[in-house]
């Protein structure tokens, strides 16, 4: 088993500490309710939207990067799905059922329905069965599952479902390129599919491309350079491909 290096694990806690921190700046959006003027909203703009861009993407990339370390194909897979079922699965289904049953106790034992209501969405003791299977989903907005916060969390089992098929993908070298290239168009145009972005996959495959640098397992220069390529465009991967520059080296920056 490859175990991480110490300068790897020190590397991930600083992008994973990193990314939190952008995150806490993406929340931090309080032009809306100031009033300031277009310079400040300029400002608060470029603090909570451009700047810190690159946390969720890290997110997944570190989460792409620790999930194919040690993978070995479906073989290894089996363990892979039972600690995701703990650590991502099990979690996902508590919470969600927790705010669920917290938001019916306020407003219907509690009878602050009209204090505290759930925006557009049924009163909880309106909901049918499909209400209650979508809110595992995309209920709120038709997006986001009930407890909005843990998209993420969506999205990445989602990941971790489709990584026998990624890993297959990264192996071949031709088609990954071919692969990692539509997945950026289909980021750059907002594409998603059952409420999943393409770019949490994109993410979470560069995650496995540096897993795979790392190994050296297959011939990374075609890759080096569309990734480098998006690298150049979009700000996001900076942070990270710094941290990880010693197994991706980007060539090109535009």
């Amino acid at each position: 088993m490859v175990q991480l290096t110490k300068e790897e694990s020190i590397a991930i806690t600083l992008a994973k500490v990193i990314c939190m921190f952008g995150v806490i700046f993406i929340h931090a959006a309080i032009k809306k309710y100031t009033d300031c003027s277009p310079l400040v909203e300029s400002y608060y703009d470029f603090l909570t939207r451009v700047l810190v861009n690159f946390a969720v993407p890290g997110f997944f990339m570190c989460s792409g990067f620790l999930f194919f370390l040690n993978y070995k194909g479906l073989g290894s897979y089996g363990n892979k799905i039972k600690s995701r079922i703990k650590g991502l699965f099990i979690p996902y289904l508590f919470w969600i059922s927790l705010s669920i049953f917290v938001t019916w106790f306020i407003q219907d034992v509690l009878g602050l329905a009209s204090l505290f209501g759930a925006g557009n969405m049924k009163l909880i003791h309106d909901f049918d069965t499909y209400d209650f299977l979508l809110s595992y989903w995309n209920l709120r907005d038709g997006t986001f599952p009930f407890l909005s916060t843990l998209w993420f969390l969506r999205d990445l089992m989602v990941c971790v479902l489709l990584a026998p098929i990624l890993y297959q993908v990264l192996r071949l070298d031709k088609v990954s390129d071919l692969v990692i290239l539509v997945f950026i168009a289909l980021t750059i145009l907002g594409f998603s599919l059952l409420n999943i972005a393409m770019s949490s996959i994109l993410y979470f495959i560069m995650g496995g491309v540096l897993i795979y640098s790392r190994n050296q397992t297959f011939c990374m220069d075609k890759k080096q350079t569309v990734i480098s390529l998006w690298n150049g465009i979009h700000f996001d991967h900076l942070l990270f491909f710094c941290l990880y520059g010693r197994y991706v080296k980007p060539r090109i920056y535009v």
